[in-house]
């Protein structure tokens, strides 16, 4: 047994060149190197095309924090509110009835993930206040 592990290791020194000379250029080009980790940032992720086909490295983003190809966007939603209300008034023996109308319409953007290729989005960008345009 001692002998074939021996045989086996002074074969592969020798086939990568540690003893007898220089390594082979596909054994420099490997790498061997692992880790893990998280990150964090603010920017999105980018992509080039290819084929019609986009390649983009969103591994790097914590997924508990970040969703991938999505984008941080505000969508526009248009509001209508009105009130009314009417009351009656007694003038003497007369009864009047008054009303009042009130209303209200503006724009309003509701903060969302929506997808978008090559990019991310943070998870809490959808607890932001709406923005009233």
């Amino acid at each position: 047994m001692v002998l074939v592990v021996g045989l086996n290791v002074r074969h592969a020194l020798n086939d990568y060149g540690v003893k007898d000379g220089n390594l082979h250029a596909e054994v420099v080009a490997q790498s061997t190197t692992t880790g893990s980790g998280t990150g964090t940032g603010t920017s999105t992720g980018t992509g080039t095309t290819n084929d019609d086909e986009e390649k983009c490295d969103l591994n790097k983003y914590d997924l508990t924090i970040y969703t991938t190809n999505n984008k941080e966007d505000y969508v526009t939603t248009k509001v209508e509110a009105s009130v009314n209300g009417g009351f009656f008034a007694k003038i003497g023996e007369e009864k009047i009835t008054l009303g009042v109308e009130a209303k209200a319409n503006g724009t309003v953007g509701i903060p969302k993930c929506i997808e978008s290729k090559c990019n991310i989005c943070k998870k809490t960008f959808i607890e932001n206040k709406p923005k009233y345009y």
